[in-house]
């Protein structure tokens, strides 16, 4: 329909482009701008170099034969995924060092399946920078392109095809990497080998340090020896993830010391495996459904501390190895998922952890030219403040209204009041609310929205 090669920058807006074997196509070197065009009737809508989504925005696609716009290639310039031209379709995308790909909430990235002759394995290769920061109410999505779960029917083949462990490579981040965030997204399907790791199995793979991995869903990555989250010689913070149906929820081999906190972690064969020589921070997380063991390690001359974090009963978890003769623990009426030796498992908690914060109410309250924010919690665990986001439409875009951090004031035994005055308001006007709690490692979690609309009351009085 429309090729841009070179340095061409056209705008190309209000067009209805149909019938094609692909609607427009763009090369690295061209920066179009896309948006409001109808697509119909093609194979494939838009297809664009990685380095030529600057201006590519909302548009209409339907009754394509495929749904998305098809990207890929390596970072050329910092580039940002924006939710108005979700979904994305890629086989490869690679951030070299110095470059940064931001992703906005809500986008949805699907990868195609395998190995493609012209771009490689379907993979993102971060040495520089990847900020996937998205939020609790707009999680991005990395799966795969036959998963219709996420963004619908994207490949076009009805119920023809179902995503699979292995269906991608997954997410790398290499020892140059620096200042990535991987925050309330969902990771699935991934943990195919590739040239780099032949073997493959990772579905985050990292060599940074520099990495925050929180909040995530990581899933169904389930062959033998498919891994969540790999941590080789790496120390990345690793907090409020839900890590299901691996191999392995968690590896962590040469002198790898990631911070593991606050996590739920299931129906692994193996929810975390330490080699000897890895000192990682194993506490509050929940154990639960691991076929083999929650907690495996190798011998080491220093117990693997894995103190305070809940066994999936109250009972502790299962461990019939007699060692307390070297120093080892014995536990075994422990119902909950079973340890290795060289596990110091001892106390454990006898409950699920709380969430880091217990919100008994967040209320919006009408006045004249002003609306008063109030919020109560029950208790506190970590917290460090709160954040207040207001926007003009519930999906609308937040923004932050406090300007600066509001202290916490609660503990993890009592919580506490709090109330914000928001006077950059119109009377007769509704207003959404969004309320963030942030705890002492970074990791925030949204509440609301809540709504009102302020108004002037007038006050009648009846003459006696």
């Amino acid at each position: 329909g429309i090729l841009c090669l070179g340095p061409a920058a056209p705008t190309i807006t209000g067009n209805t482009i149909s019938n094609n074997t692909t609607g427009i196509y763009c090369d690295n070197y061209s920066t179009p701008t896309i948006s409001g065009n109808t697509f119909t009737g093609n194979v494939t809508p838009i297809s664009a170099d990685i380095n030529a989504l600057l201006n590519i925005g909302a548009n209409i696609l339907n009754g394509n034969a495929n749904n998305y716009l098809s990207t890929g290639g390596q970072l050329t310039k910092d580039i940002t995924f924006k939710l108005s031209a979700s979904p994305y379709v890629t086989t490869s995308v690679t951030v070299p060092a110095g470059r940064t790909l931001t992703i906005e909430p809500g986008v949805i990235v699907k990868l195609q399946q395998g190995y493609n002759t012209s771009y490689g394995y379907s993979a993102i290769y971060v040495y520089g920078t990847l900020i996937a920061d998205g939020t609790p109410d707009q999680k991005i999505v990395f799966t795969s392109i036959k998963d219709d779960s996420y963004g619908g029917d994207t490949n076009g083949d009805g119920n023809g095809s179902s995503p699979a462990a292995a269906d991608w490579v997954g997410i790398r981040f290499y020892s140059g990497s620096v200042n990535s965030v991987l925050d309330n997204t969902v990771v699935a399907y991934a943990g195919l080998g590739d040239s780099h790791e032949p073997q493959g199995g990772f579905s985050v793979y990292t060599e940074s340090s520099s990495l925050t991995i929180s909040n995530n869903e990581i899933k169904n990555n389930s062959l033998y020896d498919d891994v969540g989250i790999y941590c080789n010689s790496s120390s990345p913070n690793i907090t409020g993830n839900t890590i299901w149906n691996h191999g392995r929820g968690i590896l962590c081999l040469g002198p790898a010391a990631p911070t593991i906190t606050g996590n739920t972690i299931s129906n692994n064969t193996t929810g975390i495996y330490c080699d000897n020589y890895s000192t990682p921070t194993i506490s509050g997380n929940t154990f639960t459904g691991n076929t083999g063991y929650a907690v495996l390690t190798d011998s080491r001359a220093i117990y693997l501390n894995t103190e305070n974090n809940y066994w999936g009963n109250e009972s502790g978890p299962y461990d019939p190895s007699d060692d307390r003769a070297s120093g080892g623990l014995y536990n075994p009426t422990g119902t909950g998922d079973s340890v290795s030796d060289y596990v110091d498992y001892d106390p454990w908690l006898g409950q699920e952890p709380p969430t880091l914060i217990s919100l008994a109410s967040f209320t919006a309250i009408p006045a004249n030219e002003k609306v008063i924010l109030e919020w109560v919690t029950e208790s506190e665990i970590d917290t460090v403040g709160f954040n207040l986001y207001r926007a003009e439409s519930e999906d609308g875009e937040y923004v932050n209204i406090n300007s600066s951090l509001i202290p916490a004031e609660g503990l993890a035994t009592s919580g506490a009041s709090y109330q914000f005055i928001d006077n950059d308001v119109q009377n007769r006007k509704t207003y959404f609310y969004k309320l963030e709690d942030i705890d002492l490692n970074g990791t925030s979690t949204m509440h609301g929205p809540v709504s009102t609309t302020p108004r002037k009351v007038i006050e009648l009085r009846v003459k006696e």
